[in-house]
């Protein structure tokens, strides 16, 4: 971060004169915006698309992990799926049929009551498993890292082939505009009006040198 001096022109109660009088007081250099990138799932890096200090782009691919466990992981909750959908098919089957016998007066209530319930569950089941599915689907593109943000990268803190948990690491910053950031105690701001004469100022400028 880089320190730099600050000049505050200080404009006090209009008076005929061509100069204004100024404070100056210390400052640093900020990006105007800061993000750390966080990796969502532990895994091997197999690919970093950065070294640091050049700029991204805001969706940039930065890093790649290792997809193949969660590629497993996604045909599982399929697989899944498929059979909790058959049992919901073969339940829907099973309570239309007792509720058309429970219509003829040759069914049981309390076995259309029980078709239903088989129903009911095997649906509550097909729906666990679609959010299984889901999940397994989020895990597998949060293998790719990409930028929140566009601006400069730092380097990244792990190689290709390192194993690497979930947590934040790398930074990207806009330097693009820059803020500059500076503190000023109450009371060096009264020593500094009073040393240039003047009062609480209308207005301040700023400028870095």
């Amino acid at each position: 971060m880089k320190t730099v001096a600050l000049s505050l022109a200080l404009v006090a109660v209009p008076v005929a004169t061509f100069a204004e009088p100024a404070m100056r007081f210390s400052g640093r250099v900020e990006p105007s915006r800061t993000v750390v990138i966080a990796n969502h799932r532990n895994g091997v890096v197999e690919d970093l698309h950065f070294t640091g200090g050049e700029k991204v782009a805001a969706g940039d691919l930065l890093a790649v992990i290792d997809p193949r466990e969660y590629e497993i992981a996604l045909r599982i909750a399929q697989a899944a799926l498929a059979e909790a959908d058959a049992e919901l098919r073969f339940a829907e089957d099973d309570a239309s049929r007792q509720a058309e016998l429970l219509a003829r007066g040759t069914g049981s209530r309390v076995a259309a009551l029980r078709a239903d319930i088989a129903r009911d569950t095997a649906a509550a089941q097909r729906d666990r498993r679609r959010a299984e599915v889901d999940a397994a689907l989020l895990a597998l593109e949060r293998t790719s890292v990409n930028a929140p943000i566009g601006g400069t990268i730092s380097p990244p803190f792990v190689i290709e082939g390192s194993f690497v948990e979930a947590k934040a690491g790398t930074v990207i910053a806009t330097l693009d505009p820059v803020r500059v950031a500076y503190q000023v105690s109450y009371a060096e701001r009264e020593r500094a009006l009073a040393a240039i004469g003047a009062a609480t100022p209308p207005r301040c400028s700023q400028t870095s040198t």
